[in-house]
C-alpha cells in the first residue's frame, strides 16, 4: 500500500501537480490578478456547487490574464458551469453537447437563473454593479458531437459573429475521449488560448487515445479496460466511509458462479449486467433481474437461489480484502493516464501545461484537471 501511494502525485515529492491553492499562486507569480471564490449552492446541488466554483474561479483568472472573451464548453452538459462563467465572468460562452435535450434544458436553465441572480449576487460581499448585469449576458447552446474534425472556430463565430480570434477550451468531467478530443483540438488549433479539462469516464476511452504522449507510445504502453475501470473507484471516500459497500460485490461474484456452473458459461467473457444491484433488496432480486437482462433461462426457486447465495456468503471476507487491495492501485493508473495527457502538451511545445487537483476527492472523486496557457513566449508560439 505504501508504494501504490508513493507512487500516485499525491504520494511523492517531485512537485509534478498542484493543489487549486497552490496553483492559483503560481498563476499570480506569472502576472495573472488573484480571484476570490464565490458561492453559487443556491442554484446547484453540494457536488456540482464545489466543482463549478472551483472551475469557474479559475476559468476567470486565465481568460482575464489571456485576453479571452469566448469560452467553448464541451461537453456542456446541464450547462452550470457555462452558466456561471457568463453570469459571473461575463464571458461569451458556448455551450456544446450532443444531446439536445441537455441544450435545452440548459437554455431554460440559464434563463431561471438569471431571474434570481441578482438577488443571490446582492448578498455577496464586495459586489460590483457590472456583477449583477444580467441583460448582456451571452450564454448559447449548440448541439453536436464533437470529435477531432470538429471546426470549433467557425461554429463559435456562427454564434458570435463578431469573429472570436481567441478563445478558451473548457470541459468539466468530458467523458471518454471527449477529454483527449479537446486537448487534440487544443494543440491543433491557434485560436484556442487555454484549455481547463477535467476528464472521466476512462473506461470509455477509445482506441488510440491512450497513450497520447509519444514517450509512452514508444514504450508500446496499454491498459485494459479492466484497469481503466479499476482507476475510477473512489478511493478517497470509501477511505472516509470507512465501510465498502460488499452487496453489490458479492452478488456479481456469486452469480459469476453462477454462470460457470449454473449455465454452462465457464471459459466464456461474462456480459456486463450494469448497476443493477442498486434496485435490488436482496440476492434473488438481483439474479431474476440479471437473468432478465441477459435472456437466461432461470429454472431455480427463490429458496434455492437464495440456499446457493448462502453457501457462498462464506468468502465475503476475502472480497472485501481482494476489493481493498485492489483499491490501492487505482489513483495509479488514474495518475498514469492524466499524466500521458499532460505529458503530451509538453511534448506538443506548451511549457506552461498542468496537473491541478481542482476539487475535494471525496466530494468529487475526478478531482483532477489538465491546464495548459499559451504564452507568446512559448516555443510552439514562435
Amino acid at each position: 500500500m505504501k508504494l501504490a501511494s508513493s507512487m500516485t502525485v499525491s504520494g511523492n515529492e517531485l512537485g509534478i501537480s498542484y493543489k487549486v491553492k497552490d496553483f492559483k499562486e503560481h498563476l499570480v507569480s506569472l502576472g495573472f490578478d488573484s480571484s476570490s471564490g464565490l458561492n453559487f449552492d443556491k442554484f446547484m446541488c453540494l457536488k456540482k456547487t464545489h466543482e463549478v466554483e472551483a472551475m469557474s474561479d479559475i476559468v476567470g483568472l486565465i481568460s482575464g490574464f489571456t485576453g479571452v472573451e469566448h469560452i467553448v464548453d464541451v461537453g456542456d452538459g446541464k450547462g452550470y458551469l457555462s452558466s456561471i462563467l457568463a453570469l459571473e465572468n461575463k464571458l461569451r460562452v458556448l455551450g456544446i453537447d450532443a444531446s439536445p435535450t441537455n441544450s435545452a434544458g440548459a437554455a431554460k436553465r440559464v434563463e431561471k437563473m438569471k431571474k434570481h441572480w441578482k438577488g443571490v449576487r446582492r448578498k455577496m460581499n464586495n459586489v460590483d454593479d457590472d456583477k449583477l448585469d444580467t441583460e448582456h449576458v451571452v450564454y448559447q447552446q449548440h448541439t453536436q458531437m464533437v470529435d477531432q474534425d470538429t471546426d470549433l472556430t467557425r461554429i463559435v463565430n456562427e454564434y458570435f459573429p463578431e469573429h472570436a480570434s481567441r478563445l478558451g477550451i473548457v470541459g468539466l468531467h468530458t467523458c471518454g475521449s471527449l477529454s483527449p478530443t479537446c486537448l487534440k483540438h487544443f494543440v491543433q488549433n491557434p485560436a484556442l488560448r487555454f484549455i481547463v479539462n477535467v476528464g472521466c469516464c476512462y473506461h470509455l476511452i477509445e482506441n488510440g487515445d491512450f497513450p497520447m504522449s509519444d514517450h509512452l507510445s514508444r514504450l508500446n504502453y496499454t491498459l485494459s479496460r479492466n484497469a481503466r475501470m479499476l482507476s475510477l473507484q473512489p478511493i478517497d471516500r470509501i477511505v472516509q466511509s470507512e465501510r465498502v459497500q460488499s452487496d453489490p460485490l458479492m452478488y456479481r461474484a456469486v452469480f459469476e458462479h453462477m454462470m460457470d456452473h449454473v449455465f454452462n458459461l465457464k471459459g466464456i467473457i461474462k456480459p456486463d449486467v450494469g448497476r443493477i444491484s442498486s434496485k435490488c433488496s436482496n440476492f434473488v432480486q438481483y439474479v431474476r433481474k440479471a437473468c432478465s437482462k441477459l435472456n437466461l433461462p432461470l429454472s431455480m426457486t427463490d429458496e434455492e437461489i437464495q440456499m446457493y447465495y448462502k453457501e457462498m456468503h462464506c468468502h465475503e471476507a476475502k472480497m472485501q480484502f481482494y476489493f481493498l487491495l485492489r483499491l490501492t492501485v487505482a489513483p495509479v493508473i488514474e495518475n498514469l493516464i492524466l499524466l500521458d495527457r499532460q505529458l503530451y502538451l509538453l511534448e506538443n511545445g506548451y511549457p506552461h501545461s498542468y496537473m491541478v487537483e481542482l476539487f475535494d476527492s471525496v466530494i468529487s472523486p475526478r478531482n483532477y484537471g489538465i491546464i495548459s496557457i499559451k504564452l507568446s513566449n512559448d516555443s510552439s508560439e514562435r
